[in-house]
């Protein structure tokens, strides 16, 4: 009984071996047909083309000030020439900051002119 099995094992691996070493061939791929366009130069005048013009050099430039933006004379992509205004500020806020700089600028004299209060503690 042991041989019959064996001898039905190996006929079956001999099947699956031989199943594996089978060729196969692959015909021939068909031709694909291909959509193309003959180009003829044109004219030197007659060019066009597609694209985004952007200046060669570019500066960047930002400036952290206090007030609002009353003008600006010169258009993002313009060209601007030297001493040319670009933008103006509202002066308001500005004078008032440098009032107030002015004024804790001489807080500490004035409190070193009164001795008595500098004695006493009291700074202002």
């Amino acid at each position: 009984m042991m041989t019959r099995a064996l001898a039905l094992g190996s006929i079956f691996a001999l099947a699956l071996v031989l199943a594996g070493c089978k060729q196969e061939t692959k015909g021939e791929e068909p031709v694909r047909p291909v959509l193309s366009h003959v180009l003829k130069p044109t004219a030197p005048g007659n060019t066009q083309a597609v694209g985004t013009v952007q200046p060669r050099y570019e500066t960047n430039l930002g400036f952290r000030v206090l007030g609002r933006l009353i003008a600006r004379p010169v258009n993002v992509g313009r060209s601007g020439c030297r001493g040319q205004t670009i933008a103006a500020i509202d002066p308001t806020v500005l004078e008032l900051a440098v009032q107030s700089a002015k004024a804790d600028f001489r807080k500490p004299r004035l409190c070193l002119k009164t001795p008595a209060q500098v004695r006493s503690g009291n700074e202002y």
